[in-house]
């Protein structure tokens, strides 16, 4: 049985020597250390701009990013249909090129025009000037998501998986000098008009590469009925929902039961561990994704979920490492984080730990199953998160427990979003008579 890589292409056996460097080249190194780098970036980017900017204007950019960050679950709907709409078709000689384009090009002058409408908005409300700096930051963390979301599942969904995390590696590379430049320089204009054309410039490479292995594989264009396209856009809509009930309304509950403060603080502190934790989750999925969706597609559900199975207890195990420390020295940790403003209590330990613990199940159960775009299982999935986040969060909300159990009743929903990703994200046959673009 020859082996294939994450590019579709045969792997050769080697001599021992050359292993090593196969191994460091795979495109699970290479995507484990392209996820160290976001995150390393990501506390360079925070150290940086709070350094830099005045305390007015670093507010500005934290509300900019928080939109960047309340938007991202359309980009992960969009990228979920992306992938659905390519990695069956592109595996049977045809893929839907017209489609694809339309989709990417639309969003792209989408988050061009919002990038420059909001911050216009923003300065009629307070009554300033409309700050060219902002609207290009905005521009460079909207089009981040874009990068990350569609046009990394699109390039997955089409075996260019390797290609796409060096180039998400060089781009990385790019951006941390110019952080540099943001640090001597100390103009905000420079780095935020450099971060955006940088990534623009690498947005439109990747999105034409994209193209070109479509059209080098495709016999034919594919014609997809819409109604089809309007089912895996509503599958993918209410796996976004159900990531939004667990990950981002909690912060919206906590808020209004308990004001900004000490308790805000309490949760957001545990969930940045705990999101920190889940993006090592994310990429094990991530690496696991094009083989399991190979799976999926080949109508094999024992090996897929044997691989899905596999994958949550990797998971599970390495999220325990973390817990391990958080439980063991909550002090500590939460000192080095937040220091003269650490107020998380010792008692918080053993509920943080299960709730790093719980992430390590829910991210990627969550994940290999919206990728799969199985209707039933994603609705009825939907259907439960639902319900469990109406009960958490209306408990949060007219009960107003201590910030202790603040976090047990948070663990219960993860739990319980976690066991039912565990139930419905296992692969089901694929009935003759289901249209292809409803499983990835």
């Amino acid at each position: 049985m020859v082996e294939i890589d994450a590019d579709d292409r045969p792997v050769q056996p080697l001599p021992g020597r050359y292993r090593l460097t196969r191994l460091m080249q795979s495109f699970g190194v290479l995507h484990s250390a392209n996820t160290a780098a976001n995150i390393l970036y990501s506390l360079a980017l925070l150290l940086t701009l709070s350094r830099v900017l005045p305390r007015e204007d670093y507010a500005i950019v934290v509300f900019l990013t928080a939109i960047s960050v309340y938007v991202q679950p359309l980009d992960q709907v969009v990228g979920r249909v992306l992938f659905a709409e390519l990695r069956q078709s592109f595996t049977v000689g045809k893929a839907p090129l017209s489609y694809v384009k339309l989709l990417l090009a639309s969003q792209m002058g989408v988050i061009a025009a919002a990038s420059f409408g909001v911050p216009a908005l923003m300065s009629l409300w307070q009554g300033g000037t409309y700050t060219i700096s902002n609207a290009l930051y905005l521009l460079f963390a909207l089009m981040t998501n874009f990068w990350a979301f569609d046009l990394q599942s699109s390039s997955f969904a089409v075996d260019l998986s390797s290609k796409f995390v060096r180039w998400s590696l060089l781009h990385r590379s790019c951006q941390f000098i110019l952080l540099g430049v943001l640090w001597v320089s100390g103009s905000f204009l420079l780095f935020a008009a450099l971060a955006a054309s940088t990534l623009t410039i690498f947005s439109a490479f990747a999105f034409s590469r994209l193209i070109q292995r479509i059209g080098t594989r495709a016999l034919t264009e594919a014609m997809v009925p819409w109604t089809g396209r309007f089912h895996v856009a509503r599958t993918s809509l209410l796996s976004g929902c159900a990531d939004l009930m667990v990950l981002n309304v909690p912060y919206a509950a906590v808020s209004f039961a308990y004001g900004v403060g000490p308790t805000l603080v309490i949760f957001d502190s545990v969930m940045k561990v705990a999101r920190l934790v889940m993006a090592g989750s994310r990429t094990l999925a991530e690496i696991a994704l094009p083989q399991h969706s190979r799976l999926v597609v080949a109508s094999d559900p024992a090996a897929a979920n044997r691989l899905f199975h596999q994958l949550v207890a990797l998971c599970v195990l390495a999220s325990a490492i973390p817990a391990a420390v958080v439980a063991l020295d909550t002090p500590l940790v939460f000192s080095l984080l937040l220091g003269h403003n650490n107020v998380v209590p010792a008692s918080a330990g053993p509920v943080a730990a299960l709730i790093i613990i719980a992430t390590g199940l829910y991210q990627p159960a969550s994940l290999l199953m919206s990728f799969q775009s199985d209707p039933v299982a994603i609705r009825r999935f939907a259907q439960i998160v639902g319900a469990a986040g109406t009960v958490s969060l209306g408990t949060i909300m007219v009960l107003k427990p201590g910030p202790v159990g603040l976090l047990w009743d948070f663990l219960a929903l993860l739990i319980c979003a976690g066991l039912a990703a565990l139930v419905y994200g296992r692969s089901r046959p694929v009935p003759r008579t289901m249209p292809e673009n409803t499983t990835a």
